[in-house]
């Protein structure tokens, strides 16, 4: 059984870099559906048959997803200073 590391070498060794870029994007669209699901949670004017705890289970796997492509594939690193610059003007 391959290790989570070497499946990672193999993604980055054998899959384009085009791909791996677009399988960021579907799993951020993925990740985007899956919050406006829980906003229509509870909204009474355009609410969804999902409850509470589904869509948040949804919204945690798309979330890991893309840490996944992100974090573990393209080895992309946060930029804190920017986040907490825009942290503050939240």
């Amino acid at each position: 059984m391959a290790t989570i590391k070497s499946q990672i070498e193999r993604i980055q060794r054998d899959v384009p870099a085009n791909d791996i870029y677009m399988l960021l994007a579907e799993e951020a669209s993925e990740l985007a559906q899956a919050a406006i699901k829980m906003c229509r949670v509870h909204n009474i004017n355009n609410p969804t048959p999902k409850q509470d705890t589904e869509a948040w289970n949804d919204l945690i796997e798309e979330y890991t997803d893309v840490l996944n492509v992100a974090q573990r594939i393209l080895q992309l690193k946060p930029v804190w200073h920017s986040g907490n610059f825009k942290l503050n003007r939240w």
